[in-house]
């Protein structure tokens, strides 16, 4: 059976002098998992509520995490996505943890006349056309699969009996303010 040194304290005849000796304890306690997040960049690693780091395929990146036996809470974080937690169970052997964290809504203001008619038409994903309120916060959803922080999308303003458009890109988890 592997063993995997740690350090205990003993001391030695003659000078009273505690040195640390090697004390083995069993590798097959721990287990280690791969980590595979999407969208990679900026993910934070989080493993029972301590920070280990962010995501990345080379060291210091975490690009696995090694547990002891017994549970574990594992939480994903991206600025732009919402958390995701997964439970490495007792019973669980090291294998790939590969997790697409699901984007934050794009918000968008539109600051016009009170009385205007405004449309959000999105130009890719899922074809689909939203209605807003002058000065109001509107969430715009991504897709569920979704490969881009981004979503290209036309605001149309209509007032007086006039229509002005503007093509805008949308971020996860920002807010986009626009006068027309």
């Amino acid at each position: 059976m592997a063993q995997q040194p740690s350090m205990r304290r003993h001391s030695t005849m003659g000078r009273r002098r505690p040195v640390l000796l090697p004390m083995l304890l069993p590798l097959k306690a721990l287990r280690q998992f791969q980590l595979f997040p999407f969208p990679q960049g900026q993910v934070t690693v989080i493993l029972d509520g301590k920070v280990l780091g962010q995501w990345g395929p080379r060291q210091p990146a975490i690009s696995s995490v090694t547990v002891g036996p017994g549970p574990h809470t594992l939480v994903l974080r991206h600025p732009l996505c919402y958390s995701q937690q997964v439970t490495i169970t007792r019973e669980m052997h090291p294998t790939k943890i590969a997790r697409r964290l699901r984007w934050r809504p794009a918000s968008l203001i539109v600051n016009t006349a009170a009385e205007a008619t405004i449309a959000v038409r999105l130009l890719e994903g899922t074809m689909r056309s939203l209605t807003g309120t002058p000065g109001q916060k509107l969430d715009v959803a991504f897709p569920r699969i979704w490969n881009s922080s981004t979503l290209r999308a036309k605001v149309i303003v209509i007032k007086g009996g006039k229509s002005l458009e503007r093509h805008v890109t949308l971020k996860a988890g920002r807010t986009l303010r626009l006068t027309m």
